[in-house]
């Protein structure tokens, strides 16, 4: 230390004269390129002597040392997570702690069950740095527990929530590829689960066939996921309105028995993709059925009939059906 303040006032006597004589000069005589120079090599002086002196002094600094651990024995799985960084306080010459804040040791710790002390380990971790020494680490302590593994494959559920343009529509089912994804960890934490969702998305607006990949919900650290990925597909379509005139049936009728409806014809609106309207208008799509017991047990004298769709390969979806209600004469045969 004594021999930098002698260099720093031997520094300080040379550099005033030299000022000095600047300064005697006729102002105007000074090029403006010798004053930056001046300027600049005066400040890079200024501010190493400010670096030697303050950086030779204590400090304190927190920083997060990375924590790396070995895998558990086979056929185990841990059932308490180990941090993966220890905030840690160490104080020092400047000079050390700026090498441990660019190149900051990794503490490891054993994954034997039981209680780790993760202050000892930073303290190994600092070992290399004798000088500096460690005041605080959070967490301190990390108890560390394991149990049997399991692995289960579920299926995965689709969470992303698709809006179409007006008139448009998805045609059939949405497609997820795969459709179910291998979960592995603890088996107290894996038994429970029955599914696991894509992470929530809305699509407004779609007029278009859908093909997208989606992240699967992130996993919490103790469980794996064998893929983060699925592929949603789905078939869009613009839709147009039809109508049909259907009969009313009875369902599940004893023997001898007979029931006539007023009216006897219902008229049905449905939608239908635009590319099958016209195989849609070919035959009848719906049956109108009412259970007979629906009868047995109506005290009104009207009843509401049940539609369904009866043709495969046509994606027709119900709008309504007139009248809504119909009258009926239970009539026992002869």
């Amino acid at each position: 230390m004594q021999l930098f303040k002698s260099v720093s006032n031997w520094f300080g006597r040379t550099y005033g004269e030299f000022i000095k004589r600047k300064l005697s000069r006729d102002k105007d005589d000074i090029p403006q390129s010798e004053r930056v120079v001046v300027f600049i090599f005066a400040f890079m002086i200024a501010l190493s002597m400010w670096l030697l002196v303050n950086l030779g002094r204590d400090y304190n600094l927190t920083l997060n040392l990375p924590v790396l651990h070995a895998d558990p024995p086979d056929g185990k799985a841990f059932i308490t997570e180990i941090p993966r960084n220890a905030n840690t306080t160490v104080s020092g010459e400047g000079w050390k702690l700026i090498s441990i804040y660019n190149n900051p040791p990794q503490v490891i710790v054993p994954v034997d069950e039981g209680t780790i002390n993760v202050f000892e380990a930073v303290q190994g971790s600092l070992s290399n740095f004798p000088d500096v020494s460690v005041s605080k680490v959070q967490p301190m302590i990390v108890n560390v527990a394991t149990e049997e593994k399991m692995e289960k494959r579920i299926p995965i559920r689709n969470d992303v929530t698709i809006e179409t343009r007006r008139r448009f529509n998805v045609i059939g089912e949405i497609s997820l590829t795969p459709d179910s994804v291998t979960v592995s960890g603890a088996r107290s934490l894996i038994e429970p689960i029955e599914y696991w969702p894509t992470e929530a998305r809305e699509l407004d607006d779609v007029k278009e066939d859908l093909d997208i990949e989606v992240q699967l919900r992130k996993a919490q650290r103790l469980i794996h996921l064998q893929t983060e990925k699925v592929r949603i597909q789905a078939e869009i379509a613009e839709f147009t309105e039809a109508e049909v005139r259907v009969q009313v049936t009875t369902r599940n009728l004893p023997a001898g028995r007979r029931v006539s409806y007023s009216p006897t014809m219902l008229t049905i609106r449905y939608d239908v993709p635009i590319n099958q309207y016209n195989a849609a208008s070919s035959v009848i799509p719906f049956q109108a059925y009412v259970n007979y017991s629906t009868i047995v047990n109506d005290t009104t004298g009207y009843v509401t009939p049940q539609i369904e769709p009866i043709i495969e390969g046509l994606d027709v979806r119900l709008r309504s059906h007139q009248p809504r209600r119909v009258s009926y004469f239970n009539v026992v045969a002869e």
